[in-house]
């Protein structure tokens, strides 16, 4: 389950991956930024095993840590990609270029509130 659309080199690495016959279903939904994202994030994980997110990563610790999809063993992916700013008839735009997956098995936020 992924939310963006799929350059053709992210899903070949995808099918590379997973196998060819991997099924990809497109959700184009947000995520709210409040207590109802971990209700929400499993109820569109529901039988799924792999969901490629693109969050902050204070919102991945969380669905990490706290979601039954991810206590289950339901796997989380992104895609890492690379910004490149162009101007474009005066305006300045940006394309993005697929670079590889990660499965992220865990993230920590450590921090101190400074001053």
């Amino acid at each position: 389950m992924t939310k963006h659309p799929l350059q053709k080199r992210q899903e070949k690495v995808l099918r590379e991956a997973f196998g060819y016959d991997l099924e990809i279903d497109q959700k184009f939904v947000d995520m709210p930024y409040n207590g109802q994202l971990i209700r929400k994030f499993d109820k569109l994980a529901k039988g799924y095993d792999i969901v490629e997110v693109v969050l902050p990563e204070n919102l991945i610790e969380r669905i990490l840590h706290e979601s039954e999809f991810c206590r289950q063993g339901g796997m989380i992916i992104r895609a890492r990609m690379k910004r490149t700013w162009y101007m474009h008839k005066g305006r300045k735009k940006v394309s993005w270029a697929f670079l590889y997956y990660e499965q992220i098995k865990d993230i920590r936020i450590d921090s101190v509130k400074l001053g």
